[in-house]
């Protein structure tokens, strides 16, 4: 009994060095003002002029990113999110392809909260689709700073 006790402690531990080696950072994903749950999906980061996917993880307040991975975002490496957002109309299913540049100030913060403004809402597309083409818009808040999107007039 004590061995079989001892080798579920041994690999739980090691297990537990596995999952370790990711550090997790402070974040909040909302769409149109909205916490989401469990809506988004293959959610990577890449380097630009790389073709290499490094895959993330993301529960309501925190980004699980691989060390070696975050280390790269820290020292000044441009690293793009993507990820899918996936909703439900009736019985439809729809996905919306979403990216997400990770400037290296962002991971020299206390906390993130990224706000996203999906313009399949029209309160939204209203307000913000005459600042870009693409078919949402998204800001970053942080401890004092972040970028405030302009309101139409």
């Amino acid at each position: 009994m004590q061995k079989v006790l001892f080798i579920a402690i041994s690999i739980l531990t090691s297990l537990q060095s596995v999952v370790a080696q990711e550090t997790r950072v402070n974040c909040i994903i909302q769409v149109n003002d909205q916490l989401v749950n469990g809506a988004f999906s293959d959610m990577h980061i890449k380097f630009e002029n790389e073709s290499n996917k490094y895959y993330i993880g993301y529960v309501p307040g925190e980004l699980h990113i691989p060390d070696s991975t975050y280390h790269r975002l820290l020292n000044n490496e441009v690293g793009i999110l993507y990820f899918n957002y996936n909703t439900f109309k009736g019985k439809k299913h729809l996905v919306e392809n979403w990216k997400v540049e990770l400037p290296s100030i962002l991971f020299k913060q206390e906390y993130l909260i990224l706000n996203i403004y999906d313009f399949r809402d029209s309160k939204y597309k209203k307000m913000y689709s005459y600042l870009t083409e693409d078919s949402y818009i998204m800001n970053w808040n942080f401890p004092g700073g972040g970028i405030l999107l302009p309101l139409k007039k």
